[in-house]
C-alpha cells in the first residue's frame, strides 16, 4: 500500500510537470531584426554589413537566451528612411520590414515571432545643423511607427522596441570627431532625450493593441555606469585592445560585446514569459502531494 500511495505521487508528478513545461517553454518562433549597426551581425543569413563590435551582439546573446533562432536583417548605417550605401530606400529601415512581409514571409508575418527595432541612431547622427534636429527627429519616429504597424498589419503579435541610447556619454561626443556636437555630452544627451519623448509618444497607440515590450536603453547605461560595470566609458576599447579593463564602448559608437551581452539580459527581462498563476498552483500541488506521500511512505 505504502508503494502504491507513493506510484501514485508520482503519476500526479508525471501529469503536472507536462502543464509546467507547457508555461515555461518560450512561446516565440525566432527572433526577427530590424535596425542599424547596433543590431547587425554580419551577413552569414543573407543579410547585413558585418559585425560592429569585438564580438557577438545584443540580438545573438538575447536569442541565446530564449533558445530560439534569429534572422538578422539589420543593416550597418541604416536609417529609418533610407541607407546612404544605396543612395535609396535599399537596405533601410523601411525596406528590411518590407523586405521581410513580403519575400521571406510571403505576406503574412508569424505571430509567434519577436520583432525586435532599434533605429534612428545615424537619422541623429547626421544632422548638420542642430535646427534640423526637431524635423528628423519628427520625421524618424514617424517612420518607426510605420514600420510596426505594417508588422501589426501583417499579423505580428510581439514587437521589442529599444529606444534611443544616451549618445552624449559616448567617445564620439566625446572627443572622437563629432560635429555638430563636438565635445559636447550635455547636446547628445538632450538630443537622445528628445527623440526618445516623440518615440514613446508615437508608439502609444500600439501599446493595447498588441504584445509591445519596451527597453529603456537611456536609462540603462546610466545605471552600468552608476553601478560601475565599466572601467571605461569615453574611450574606446579598439584603441586599446589588449586592455583587461571593460570598455563600455568598442569604437566611438558602438557597444563592446560585454556591453551587449548586459543589454540582452535587460531585453530577456522584458520578452521573457512569466509563468501563470493557475500552472503554478497545480505544479505546487503536484509537489506537496508527492513530497507528502514519500514522507508518509518514510514513516511507515
Amino acid at each position: 500500500m505504502k508503494k502504491l500511495f507513493f506510484l501514485m505521487g508520482i503519476f500526479l508528478l508525471c501529469i503536472v510537470l507536462p502543464f509546467g513545461a507547457t508555461v515555461f517553454a518560450h512561446p516565440y518562433s525566432q527572433i526577427v531584426a530590424f535596425g542599424d549597426s547596433l543590431s547587425d551581425n554580419g551577413d552569414a543569413d543573407g543579410y547585413g554589413l558585418g559585425v560592429f563590435s569585438n564580438g557577438p551582439v545584443w540580438v545573438d546573446y538575447l536569442a541565446t537566451h530564449l533558445g530560439v533562432g534569429l534572422l538578422d536583417m539589420a543593416y550597418g548605417g541604416a536609417r529609418t528612411d533610407y541607407h546612404p550605401a544605396t543612395s535609396s530606400e535599399i537596405w533601410g529601415f523601411g525596406w528590411q520590414i518590407d523586405q521581410y512581409i513580403n519575400t521571406v514571409a510571403g505576406g503574412i508575418a508569424d505571430t509567434d515571432a519577436l520583432y525586435s527595432l532599434w533605429i534612428g541612431g545615424n537619422d541623429l547622427l547626421n544632422i548638420t545643423n542642430p535646427a534640423d534636429s526637431p524635423l528628423v527627429i519628427g520625421n524618424a519616429v514617424t517612420n518607426i511607427a510605420l514600420g510596426i504597424n505594417d508588422l501589426v498589419v501583417a499579423g505580428a503579435e510581439n514587437i521589442l522596441v529599444m529606444n534611443m541610447p544616451n549618445i552624449g556619454t559616448t567617445p564620439y561626443m566625446n572627443g572622437y570627431n563629432s560635429p555638430p556636437y563636438l565635445d559636447d555630452p550635455v547636446g547628445g544627451a538632450l538630443l537622445a532625450e528628445a527623440f526618445n519623448q516623440a518615440l514613446d509618444g508615437a508608439i502609444d497607440p500600439y501599446r493595447s493593441a498588441i504584445n509591445l515590450f519596451e527597453v529603456d536603453v537611456f536609462t540603462m547605461m546610466g545605471q552600468f555606469i552608476a553601478d560601475g560595470k565599466f572601467d571605461n566609458y569615453t574611450n574606446m576599447l579598439i584603441d586599446d585592445p589588449l586592455s583587461t579593463d571593460s570598455y563600455m564602448f568598442w569604437d566611438s559608437i558602438h557597444p563592446t560585446t560585454y556591453a551587449h551581452s548586459l543589454i540582452a539580459e535587460t531585453a530577456y527581462n522584458e520578452v521573457a514569459p512569466v509563468p501563470e498563476p493557475a500552472t503554478m498552483l497545480l505544479l505546487g500541488s503536484g509537489l506537496v502531494g508527492l513530497f507528502g506521500l514519500r514522507r508518509k511512505f518514510k514513516k511507515g
